[in-house]
């Protein structure tokens, strides 16, 4: 997944409709994992990522441990448009 020409660290399980974790400010997607196993149970496909400035992501473009909402909101986008929208 990229970002502003930046490789965003990413992950994803199973199949089906897409489910969306995004870590808190200061976190990562590796803090996620406890919901991971119930929701591929459920028949979704979990997509994980690592904000820019976060955990295994790259530097955003406002430098090393610094990023903006915006700028994390682009990361989202960035994962539906390479993982899927929802559909229903």
């Amino acid at each position: 997944m990229e970002l502003h020409g930046r490789a965003l660290h990413a992950v994803a399980w199973g199949a089906g409709e897409p489910v969306y974790l995004a870590h808190g400010w200061g976190g990562r997607s590796e803090q996620l994992g406890g919901f991971v196993a119930p929701l591929v149970a459920a028949g979704h496909r979990v997509v994980a990522f690592d904000g820019p400035s976060h955990g295994a992501s790259p530097a955003g473009s406002h430098g090393p441990r610094s990023t903006t909402i915006p700028e994390l909101a682009d990361a989202l986008h960035a994962a539906v448009a390479r993982h899927g929208a929802r559909t229903r």
